[in-house]
């Protein structure tokens, strides 16, 4: 009787220790999943502000060209091709011709925009 009440308390022994081991390695995990659950957190509110950030960026570089473009139009519409055609026609001669940017520039007095505009325009056909 003394071997099997031994036996039991062994064996109840054995299970306790088996479950405190259990237990430790359940608390362990638990933590650790804590830890990588708010690093995910701080992960992913990182992430946001940047993208947040980087489409503000989008939004200001597109808002910037379209106001150029605005700007572009109008200085078109209203500039030197409406009061010194022959200017415009000389620097897309000299364009077709390929003179630089530069050339055109002194040699007609137009924008450096229009003249850049007028060289990329016609220098790229004179090619084709």
């Amino acid at each position: 009787m003394f071997v099997s009440v031994a036996v039991c308390v062994g064996g109840f022994l054995y299970i306790r220790i088996k479950e405190n081991a259990w237990q430790a390695r359940h608390d362990e995990l638990s933590a650790r999943i804590n830890l990588l659950v708010l690093e995910e957190s701080r992960h992913r509110r990182s992430m946001s502000e940047v993208l947040d950030e980087r489409e503000v960026t989008l939004e200001h570089e597109v808002r910037q060209m379209q106001s150029d473009m605005k700007m572009l139009d109008l200085q078109l519409r209203a500039g030197p091709s409406r009061e010194a055609p022959e200017a415009v026609e000389l620097a897309i001669q000299l364009a077709r011709a390929g003179e630089p940017r530069e050339v055109v520039a002194s040699r007609t007095g137009l924008a450096p925009d229009i003249v850049d505009f007028i060289t990329a325009m016609h220098a790229s056909r004179s090619k084709a």
